[in-house]
C-alpha cells in the first residue's frame, strides 16, 4: 500500500545530478508529523516511513531519496490559522 503512495527513488541529487552517497542523518522509521489521532484509531497501526537523509558531496542539498507523495501526509494533518483580531 505505501509502494504505491511513492513519487519515485531518483538515482542521484535532484539538484546537480551527483550520487548521493553520504547519510546526512538516519532517523529510522517514523510516523508522519503534526497527524492527530481520533479516539476510534487509538489501536490502529500507524504508518510508518523511512526518515534518512543524504547530503551531495557537490552541491551539499540534504535530501531524502525516497519522495513520497504529499496528499500521504497532508490528508490527516490539522493546520490552524491565525486571524488578528482587529476590534
Amino acid at each position: 500500500m505505501e509502494t504505491e503512495s511513492r513519487n519515485s527513488k531518483p538515482d542521484g541529487c535532484r539538484f546537480c545530478g551527483s550520487a548521493l552517497v553520504h547519510t546526512f542523518v538516519d532517523l529510522g522509521m517514523s510516523p508522519p508529523c503534526q497527524t492527530h489521532i481520533e479516539k476510534p484509531q487509538l489501536g490502529e497501526m500507524e504508518r510508518f516511513y523511512p526518515l534518512h537523509a543524504f547530503v551531495c558531496e557537490k552541491c551539499f542539498l540534504v535530501q531524502l531519496k525516497i519522495m513520497w507523495r504529499p496528499t500521504i501526509f497532508l490528508r490527516n494533518m490539522r493546520t490552524f490559522r491565525h486571524t488578528p483580531n482587529r476590534g
